[in-house]
């Protein structure tokens, strides 16, 4: 199962749109370097997925090469207004023509299937979020609103998987304790970096028998209509070689390898460029 996470961040007078989720899937075994948030071609928005692989996965993937076949979604000139529907009709589409066994039996684990999918509007010029959530009674997934204004002071966050609850739970008492009761003195315009925060902790207190585990993975969406993954240093950064400890959508990254991706210090945000092959100029030069 997961634990994943979408929320508007405030940066100064900007925001961004920021995916978060562990990286553990569960299939008898466990695996910890599993992608759990994608973007697509068009690069204003993102998605991802919690619940069963064998359900959530195929249909997240189906969804992503849709939507990138498609002209009038690639160049944007579907809002994402008009793309969130067309993203649950499709994987509702997709649901309805998974045959069940010979005796017609409705598999319970497609309910613990959820999604979220956000980006930036273009037409009204801000970001929006929704959660895609199995309706037993509708027998379809059915759109959800975020939390609008968590604890009546932040922004809106989205929150899907297992650990959801425990989620909001640690998210409302972490941010009591850094801003007083009730938030008291807190004189922000919305979330910074605390919900990666608060997962950031669950994953360390994670251990084998727990249904979240791995490094965080991030996606971010920008205001300029751009989306990219950022890597996160995990568990931490090592001080002394950036090329350590590198994870990127959950999957450690060899010390060998090169990436253009930047990656995050948990701890700090602090970001660092990772580029072990120098840029030449025509001259052989080390371009700055």
């Amino acid at each position: 199962m997961t634990i994943c996470i979408a929320w508007i961040r405030k940066v100064n007078n900007c925001e961004e749109l920021v995916f978060a989720s562990d990286s553990r899937l569960r299939y008898g075994e466990y695996w910890d370097q599993c992608p759990k948030i994608m973007s697509f071609e068009r690069q204003d928005c993102a998605l991802a997925f919690a619940g069963h692989t064998y359900y959530a996965y195929p249909l997240m993937m189906q969804v992503y090469y849709a939507i990138n076949q498609y002209y009038k979604i690639k160049s944007r000139a579907m809002d994402i207004n008009d793309l969130n529907g067309y993203l649950l009709r499709s994987i509702n589409s997709l649901s309805s023509s998974i045959v069940y066994d010979a005796k017609g039996n409705f598999s319970k684990d497609i309910v613990q299937n959820e999604f979220i999918f956000g980006g930036y509007l273009w037409t009204e010029k801000k970001f929006k979020l929704w959660m895609f959530k199995y309706d037993e009674e509708k027998n379809t997934f059915q759109k959800h609103s975020p939390f609008k204004n968590f604890l009546g002071k932040f922004g809106k966050i989205a929150i899907i998987g297992d650990k959801q609850k425990e989620f909001k739970n640690k998210l409302c008492k972490f941010l009591n304790e850094k801003y007083g009761a009730k938030c008291s003195n807190y004189i922000g315009r919305g979330f910074d970096m605390e919900p990666f925060e608060v997962l950031r902790n669950m994953l360390l207190e994670a251990d084998s028998g727990s249904t979240i585990g791995g490094a965080p993975q991030i996606i971010k969406v920008y205001q300029y209509m751009n989306s990219r993954p950022l890597g996160v240093y995990w568990p931490q950064k090592d001080n002394y070689d950036v090329f350590k400890n590198r994870t990127l959508l959950g999957r450690k990254v060899p010390d060998f390898e090169d990436t253009e991706y930047w990656f995050m210090d948990p701890y700090t945000f602090y970001t660092n460029a990772c580029h072990k092959n120098k840029t030449l100029n025509e001259n052989n030069e080390e371009i700055e």
